[in-house]
């Protein structure tokens, strides 16, 4: 009875002696890499963004070509007319007229068997205009005259003389004239008078 008993106390140890083996042996085994929880833990995939469309560049414009302009037939120039000194210029409309300023307005007082006058000099072509009344003697009358330095002098040596203006013996008249540039003389003669002064109140405009 006692061998049967000490076989089966040994069996006993020797199996406590395995079982305390393999747990000492489980637990000195390194853990498996955790492949399991990297999966389990594996972080969802970002949805894949659609492609950028590649934006179309815009066609160049084309290098427009000069063309040569076709040749005219080659005719003469148009004749020019000279215009005439002595007459309003033609005005065009699309250009501003020159203004127009007064160059004199007084009374003047011509005594009798005598020549009273005014001096003007002019750089440029000039318009003249103008009125004139005369009082005094028997017939309110006066005679104007415009002339130049030449025709002043051939005048009050009793010559002939250019006028580019003579109004006659009149008791009122109107100035109109075109002077190119230079001296000119505006005479009121009163020579046919023989006693009587004439009183003439004139306004001058020059364009």
């Amino acid at each position: 009875m006692f061998p049967l008993l000490q076989t089966l106390v040994l069996l006993a140890i020797t199996g406590i002696v395995i079982a305390l083996l393999v747990e000492r042996n489980k637990q000195q085994t390194p853990p498996p890499p955790q492949a399991a929880a990297a999966i389990a833990t594996k972080q969802p995939e970002k949805p894949a963004q659609p492609p950028t469309p590649q934006q179309e560049e815009p066609p160049k414009p084309a290098l427009a070509k000069q063309t040569d302009p076709p040749k005219a037939k080659s005719e003469p120039p148009p004749e020019s007319i000279p215009a005439d000194p002595t007459t309003p210029e033609h005005v065009d409309p699309a250009v501003t007229p020159e203004p127009v300023y007064k160059l004199f307005e007084n009374v003047v007082t011509v005594p009798p068997r005598r020549d009273s006058y005014i001096t003007f000099r002019f750089r440029k072509l000039v318009t003249i205009s103008g009125h004139f009344t005369a009082e005094g003697g028997w017939g309110n009358d006066i005679r104007v005259i415009i002339t130049d330095p030449d025709g002043f002098a051939n005048m009050q040596n009793r010559h002939a003389f250019t006028a580019f203006y003579d109004s006659g013996k009149v008791t009122a008249g109107t100035i109109a004239t075109v002077l190119r540039p230079g001296d000119y003389y505006v005479v009121f003669s009163n020579t046919d008078s023989l006693v009587s002064n004439k009183v003439v109140r004139v306004t001058i405009f020059g364009q």
